[in-house]
């Protein structure tokens, strides 16, 4: 009788493809001791020869005596036997719940097979039982618990998670989805994980994607082989291939172009950036960006936005309606409330500048400028800190050095020296002077060359001067 168990055994493992140490995992046993029981070298103990029995779906008699009629289960009160299955090539569908059948059913094309769970049957200890089919599912209904398919899936909503070698086309899923194609569902309790496009409800999850993203709000990070549009907010980082369209995003952005309400950290676009919120992070785009508030640094072709916190560095024109926290460069012009850093474009216009303005066009700014002004035209500005070289200067005071290719007109005083080509008016001049005419109050330095007249109040230097002098103070 030994023998006979150990073919029994081998025959009933291999025909349920089963290996030595799946079997011995089952039962709980090593691998050892499963090939000394198909080799006829020992036996299992009694209290398992049930459990062995029910995984193969045989009785204890027919796996030790190895009977014919191997009984698999009970349906509608008959017994299923492996003898009454013809080898005759027909596809038959058999539907188990462990080991008690539910129904059988013999393939036809034109006819849908149920799947069938009669509660009254099934062992609910261990829960709801879940669905596994081998090959596409077509269920008219809804699925309580997992389903785990070879090809499609398509029924109503899943309460369990979904994974399926192919498409899944269903209602709302209550876990997570593997798919090899595309998803088109309802709200996903779980990450996504497709082949293919999603186009979908919420998603409380990640997203990984082979194709592009339609949704509605998403819980963790995206990442899509194509666009992403989602009617509400991305709660991590975004990462598309081509453009990207949601609300708001509360992570790093990366797409090809990026329009959305807020982000609040980095957006890296290789196209244009139109945010009508506040992107909390750096900016990074290859054409034009236009938001409300950028608080960190900002690369791009034109930036029009409310407020930077960082630097701006633009290849066209920059126009914010408030402040930048650090320093500006553009190949063209600058429109903005104040700067804090140094400033480089082609023209600049704005209220305050904390640093040092370089433009080869004019400077046009209402407040003060607290570092060195060189321009290639003409300079506006309230007060200047530092030197100043330009084509026209006209402000209220200097605190250094002037050179222009122009006139200089100066309201309050210069605390340098002056160099003009044409005339100067100021309050007071601290260095030395060199221009056509000169019209001031004091002159502490020397006026070394002046082709027209001079009209101050005090000179304290030496005088060279081809026209007249005036001292407004004397009669």
């Amino acid at each position: 009788m030994k023998k006979l168990f150990s073919e029994n055994l081998r025959r009933l493992r291999k025909d349920r493809q089963l290996s030595q140490e799946q079997l011995a995992q089952i039962m709980g046993v090593s691998v050892q001791a499963v090939s000394k029981w198909e080799c006829a070298l020992s036996y299992p103990d009694v209290e398992s020869l049930p459990d062995l029995a029910q995984t193969f779906g045989v009785s204890v008699d027919a796996l030790l005596c190895g009977e014919s009629n191997d009984i698999v289960g009970e349906e509608n009160g008959r017994s299923l036997k492996y003898y009454e299955l013809p080898d005759d090539g027909v596809l038959r569908v058999v539907q188990f719940v462990g080991t008690t059948p539910l129904s059988s059913d013999t393939y036809n094309p034109d006819t849908k097979i149920p799947i069938v769970i009669d509660l009254k049957n099934v062992n609910m200890e261990r829960g709801m039982p879940n669905i596994e089919i081998w090959g596409s599912a077509e269920i008219e209904g809804d699925v309580y618990g997992n389903v785990n398919a070879g090809g499609d899936v398509n029924c109503g909503n899943i309460d369990g998670a979904v994974n399926a070698g192919d498409g899944v086309i269903c209602g709302n899923i209550g876990g997570a989805v593997s798919a090899g194609d595309g998803v088109i569902c309802g709200n996903i309790d779980g990450a996504v994980n497709t082949g293919d496009g999603v186009n979908c409800g919420d998603i409380s999850g990640a997203v990984n994607a082979g194709d592009s993203v339609t949704c509605g709000s998403i819980s963790g990070d995206l990442y899509a082989n194509g666009a992403v549009n989602c009617d509400g907010n991305i709660g991590g980082n975004v990462n598309a291939c081509t453009d990207i369209s949601c609300t708001e995003i509360d992570g790093d952005v990366t797409g090809t172009k990026v329009t959305c309400a807020a982000v609040g950290g980095n957006v890296n676009s290789s196209g244009s950036v139109e945010v009508t919120g506040d992107i909390g992070g750096n900016v990074n785009a290859c054409t034009d960006i236009s938001c409300t508030e950028i608080d960190g640094d900002v690369t791009g072709t034109k930036i029009t936005c409310a407020a930077v916190g960082g630097n701006v560095n633009s290849s066209g024109d920059v126009v914010v309606a408030g402040d930048i926290c650090g320093n500006v460069k553009t190949c063209t012009g600058i429109s903005c409330t104040e700067i804090d850093g140094d400033v480089t474009g082609t023209k600049v216009t704005c209220a305050a500048v904390g640093g040092n303005v370089n433009s080869i066009g004019n400077v046009g700014v209402t407040g003060d400028i607290s570092g060195s002004v060189k321009t290639c035209t003409d300079i506006s500005c309230t007060e200047i800190d530092g030197d100043v070289t330009g084509a026209k200067v006209t402000c209220a005071g200097v605190g250094g050095d002037v050179k222009s290719n122009g006139s200089i007109e100066a309201m309050g005083n210069i605390s340098g020296d002056v160099k003009a080509c044409t005339d100067i008016s100021c309050t007071g001049i601290d260095g030395d002077v060199t221009g056509t005419k000169i019209t001031c109050g004091n002159i502490e330095g020397d006026i070394i060359s002046c082709d027209g007249d001079i009209h101050c109040n005090s000179i304290s230097g030496d005088v060279s001067c081809g026209g007249n002098i005036y001292y407004e103070n004397q009669q």
